[in-house]
């Protein structure tokens, strides 16, 4: 008999535990006594918590994600067709000019904004609603126990006053301005996808009626076309059309101050000339079922570039990102041998990289993963490390080459005055395990400086670089 049980330890507090209880028996087969073994478990449950939480929570600013946005408005729904009175809403925001804050301040004072904007949005609302991020400057706002449209009206009021406030960015305060649509349950629609629909059109029509209001959806708006609708339009064509390009980043070695390698990294050239990054689509292109084609061009098309690198005599790695539809493909090892063979590239000057929290959801399906990757001979490395919650016994037994630090560890704690000690655990982790370092979203030569009293072995950031084309090639279709 095996399960598992709270016990109390001497001092009182509470913890789990994994209970073993076997029967001794007897030569006559009756049983004289049991033996019981106790194992704690409590640092593999807060792991399964740290799991689960990021399954359904933004790495960046904590809050649910589509997923977790769902199942709570389903729930809503369900309690809603329960209890006649409530009139569950859903609101869609999106932030007025994001882009401009990106590409002018640069994509860590775009994250900061992210994170007051949810800051914000959650003291507008009650603790029984949801407030959520869908990805990019998308957020959404469940009320579901309102009864009628003004308590919606109210709280999408106090949005727009609060996003009326100034936020410090930078060196200046600017007022960034939100787009709310909004749906009621039952008169918009009485599942998910239509109140998800309806209140994504709404939230486009105040978008193309100047910005910085809020509107319910209306049967005016019936065909109008959704941002949603229309992105999902838009890349179903794109990959045909040739508009996806690929933009690289040094990432320097610390000791040599050369290039050690660059990352690829991909960006969607659309016709009206904005350049959207991969935040703003690659969720969507998941949804659709386009990311393995989007991958198997990224990795095709990095490939050739480091092949024509190496004809130049620059023979630098190439760093590529799978995503999450990428590394749980069974045939990956066979599709990157295929591309690295058709592109005439040596496996070793190919590095796949995966995000942390991607490699931990299923650290046995990774060990394998990896184990058939670093047969090609190809570099491995884990992505946005500092952001899960790893196992250090699955660490070492993954043929990996590098852990790559979060940009957000960089920004938050390499900076004079701060308590470090978190760094420098990260960076002795990796050294202890033999692999190589590499600090990403480096912004200053304060924090370069402060890099080399760590075990940091190569870097990346704006302070080198910014992400640029170099051949000019678009997807071939």
């Amino acid at each position: 008999m095996a399960g598992e049980i709270w016990n109390q330890r001497k001092n009182g507090s509470v913890y789990a535990e994994w209970l073993n209880v076997s029967a001794v028996r007897n030569r006559r087969g009756d049983v004289e006594h049991y033996v019981a073994i106790f194992s704690d478990i409590t640092e593999r449950k807060e792991r399964e918590e740290m799991i689960t939480f990021q399954a359904f929570h933004d790495a960046l600013t904590g809050l649910p994600n589509r997923l977790l946005f769902k199942d709570r408005l389903e729930q809503a729904l369900a309690q809603a067709k329960r209890y006649k009175v409530r009139t569950p809403a859903v609101m869609f925001l999106d932030l007025d000019k994001f882009k401009q804050v990106n590409d002018t301040l640069g994509h860590d004072v775009g994250d900061y904004l992210l994170k007051e904007v949810a800051n914000r949005l959650k003291r507008c609302v009650r603790s029984a609603d949801t407030v959520a991020r869908l990805g990019g400057d998308e957020f959404t706002v469940l009320l579901p126990g309102i009864t009628q449209e003004s308590d919606a009206e109210l709280v999408a009021e106090k949005i727009l006053a609060a996003m009326r406030e100034p936020i410090r960015l930078g060196a200046e305060d600017r007022v960034v301005s939100t787009s709310i649509g909004i749906s009621m349950y039952p008169r918009d629609g009485r599942d998910v996808e239509t109140l998800m629909k309806c209140a994504d059109a709404a939230m486009y029509h105040v978008k193309g009626a100047g910005r910085a209001g809020r509107c319910f959806f209306s049967s005016e708006l019936l065909g109008a076309p959704s941002r949603r609708v229309e992105l999902e339009t838009r890349l179903k064509d794109a990959f045909i059309n040739r508009e996806f390009v690929l933009h690289y980043q040094p990432i320097m070695d610390l000791q040599s101050g050369t290039v050690h390698g660059k990352e690829a990294l991909i960006r969607w050239q659309m016709p009206d000339g904005q350049l959207l990054l991969p935040e703003e689509f690659i969720g969507l292109a998941e949804e659709v079922d386009l990311m393995k084609k989007i991958g198997e061009w990224v990795l095709e098309t990095a490939c050739i570039q480091a092949r024509l690198w190496q004809l130049e005599n620059q023979a630098v790695t190439v760093a590529v990102n799978l995503s999450a539809s990428e590394f749980k493909r069974p045939d990956l090892a066979d599709v990157v041998r295929d591309i690295l063979r058709r592109a005439g590239l040596s496996p070793s000057l190919l590095e796949l990289e995966v995000a942390e929290t991607l490699v931990m959801q299923d650290a046995e399906y990774s060990q394998r993963m990896f184990g058939a990757l670093a047969d090609l001979g190809v570099m491995l490395s884990i992505g946005n490390f500092g952001t899960g919650y790893s196992s250090l016994s699955a660490l070492h037994q993954m043929p990996i080459h590098a852990i790559k630090v979060d940009r957000s560890l960089i920004r938050e704690y390499l900076n004079q005055g701060k308590d470090q000690s978190l760094l420098t655990a990260v960076f002795g982790l990796a050294a202890a395990l033999g692999l190589r370092a590499v600090a990403e979203g480096v912004e200053s030569l304060e924090q370069l400086t402060l890099l080399h009293g760590f075990e940091c072995n190569r870097a990346q950031g704006y302070l080198f670089a910014l992400p640029l084309p170099d051949s000019g090639q678009k997807t071939t279709g």
